[in-house]
């Protein structure tokens, strides 16, 4: 079960600074204690010192806002922006938790759910933030956090935050991660569809789907053997790398022909700030789905592309495993289904293959990750008056981002790291 503990502030704002407060969502910490009679109206204001380094008539100079307890500039969300901590967010119980980033719900390994209290943030993407503000964050030796939904989830602790399981915002067999495969920034990154086309004998079978892109060139799909079509276009990488706004991964394109593999699914997107010490003995991970493989005469689906995890603290501490690989894509079919693409390894810095063997279809290539870069599909063989589809072309890593001045990784990290 997810424990709270609640951690109070004062809240004593001056006459003048109310209608502020009311509107920024601020507290201010004071120093005199003073009992207030409620029947007495408010306080008389000769009793709030001035600073005399502040302008007098700029009340909101130093509106004490929930991110002035960092000693550094929080990326992606603003210090007013955050609402007032929850408390300590526990999820050590072993099992699977479970968190939406659309609705805030939380289901913990006995299945029972429960709402958090959470705020929302646009990006200038056009997408939305998931925040969380906790005093403290810990993820159990034994528990999975899986986090779904369209909006990438930011956690702010003003203390430390644990992670001795796993944190995942990966694509899953019918889901993109938190925050991946969006419409307004995957426009571009999605693998391009395959399509059917016929070899010079007039026989029809799909091309493969190209590869999903993010941080790096994708795969694409391959044509069918001896036709005059196109390879599948592979997604085209991001040109941003710093993780702001924060995004997820796209996904890999459908195979072509009715029966091609279904496209993989993206990566998400994670943010995790903390005021002080952010420890991974465990794994984070936003590593992307394989292609899908193919019914008789289908293209394989292309790989999905890793997704975004942007960490910044006071002390960093990486022991555990970060990963944002690309998902492997499907083998193509000429007369038998064919096989899928790994997913994107999610506790290694191991490629993903591609779907082979199980058909005489073109195999699938190769997810991205530290170890290699993603890989076209592989044109089949034909025989026999049956056209082989092509395979999918493997998805491309997505971004991880180390941000902190005292930052210490003797982890597995896949694709390395961007710092500060």
């Amino acid at each position: 079960m997810a424990s709270v503990r609640k951690r109070w502030r004062p809240i004593f704002p001056g006459p003048s600074l109310l209608g502020f407060c009311l509107l920024a969502a601020c507290t201010f910490d004071t120093a005199n204690d003073a009992i207030v009679d409620p029947g007495a109206g408010l306080p008389d204001a000769s009793i709030f010192e001035p600073d005399a380094t502040s302008d007098p008539n700029a009340p909101d100079a130093d509106p004490g806002c929930v991110g002035d307890d960092f000693s550094f500039a929080l990326l992606n969300v603003e210090s007013c922006d955050l609402q007032e901590s929850s408390g300590d967010l526990n999820l050590s119980d072993s099992g699977n938790y479970d968190l939406d980033t659309d609705t805030g719900s939380l289901r913990n390994p006995a299945a029972q759910s429960s709402t958090l209290a959470f705020t929302t943030l646009a990006q200038s993407d056009g997408s939305e933030l998931f925040i969380l503000v906790v005093d403290k964050l810990t993820i159990g030796a034994q528990t999975r956090v899986t986090v779904v939904g369209a909006r990438p989830l930011l956690v702010v602790s003003l203390g430390d935050i644990d992670i001795e399981g796993v944190l995942a915002a990966r694509g899953r067999a019918n889901t993109s991660g938190a925050g991946g495969n969006l419409d307004t920034v995957c426009a571009l990154g999605r693998g391009a569809n395959g399509s059917k086309q016929q070899d010079d004998n007039d026989n029809e079978a799909g091309s493969g789907g190209g590869g999903g892109a993010y941080g790096a060139a994708a795969g694409q799909g391959a044509k069918v053997v001896t036709s005059e079509g196109d390879q599948s276009a592979a997604g085209q990488p991001a040109t941003d790398n710093d993780l702001v706004p924060l995004r997820g991964g796209c996904a890999g394109g459908k195979g072509g022909d009715t029966l091609g593999g279904e496209g993989g699914y993206a990566g998400g997107a994670i943010q995790l700030t903390a005021a002080g010490t952010i420890r991974i003995s465990g794994k984070l991970t936003a590593s992307a789905g394989g292609g899908k493989g193919a019914g008789v005469h289908g293209g394989g689906g292309g790989g999905g592309s890793g997704g975004g995890l942007l960490v910044q603290a006071a002390s960093l501490e990486v022991s555990g495993v970060v990963t944002a690989n690309g998902g492997g894509g499907g083998e193509g079919s000429r007369t038998f289904v064919s096989d899928p693409g790994s997913d994107g390894r999610e506790s290694s810095a191991q490629v993903a293959p591609g779907g082979t063997n199980a058909s005489e279809g073109g195999d699938g290539g190769g997810g991205g990750s530290a170890e290699g870069s993603a890989v076209d599909g592989f044109e089949g063989a034909n025989s026999g008056g049956n056209a082989a589809g092509g395979g999918g072309g493997g998805g491309s890593v997505g971004r991880i981002r180390f941000v902190s001045p005292a930052l210490n990784v003797s982890g597995v990290v896949s694709p390395a790291a961007q710092e500060g």
